[in-house]
């Protein structure tokens, strides 16, 4: 019976290293502090795989130009906060982020897209701090969460210490993903990739 139990250990365990090694290098995220203030709730994430949206668009949506075009098409307006309406496009364009946030979607982009991916979602990102009575919340999270993690994979050691750095210095009463000025921070810091 041991022998059963460590031959079923051994035999996991050769498979959880075989597959972390089919993992690209470059698709190993570096560790920074302050990276578990990036993640996305569990609140948020029962939102989004509840949603009908959700599961249609994983569905539909499976190459990268899939995912582009998508991803374009919406998130250009939200609803304003004192609707009583459910804001669509914070469904949508959450969807779309936690989907290509996944490490199955990431792994198989260039470098050249997810600088492509990256410098959209800083778009993306803006136009959710921009609009007055707007605050879509769940989309600020995947799409903050989206753009540290194409950060991490990327390598960019400096930005990512400049994100540590500003988080030592400044506390984040509703959320880091509802800080405006963080917000301000982190397109200033990332927008000379994209010119």
């Amino acid at each position: 019976m041991k022998k059963l139990i460590l031959l079923c250990s051994l035999t996991i365990l050769i498979f959880a290293c075989k597959s972390f090694n089919d993992i690209p290098d470059e698709m190993h995220e570096i560790d920074f502090k302050h990276k578990e203030m990036f993640n996305i709730t569990s609140d948020t994430e029962n939102f989004i795989l509840s949603s009908d949206i959700f599961n249609t668009m994983k569905n539909n949506l499976s190459s990268f130009s899939d995912f582009i075009d998508s991803y374009k098409e919406h998130g250009n307006i939200y609803q304003k906060s004192y609707s009583s309406l459910t804001d669509n496009e914070e469904i949508k364009i959450a969807s779309i982020e936690y989907l290509m946030s996944r490490d199955g979607f990431l792994s198989k982009l260039k470098s050249e897209e997810r600088n492509q991916l990256l410098c959209l979602t800083l778009e993306k990102q803006e136009k959710k701090f921009d609009a007055k009575f707007v605050s879509p919340i769940k989309a600020r999270q995947t799409g903050l969460f989206l753009i540290i993690k194409l950060l991490s994979i990327d390598k960019e050691h400096q930005l990512l210490s400049d994100v540590s750095k500003y988080c030592d210095s400044h506390q984040f009463k509703y959320g880091i993903y509802n800080d405006k000025e963080f917000n301000l921070f982190l397109l200033k810091s990332i927008k000379t990739k994209c010119e």
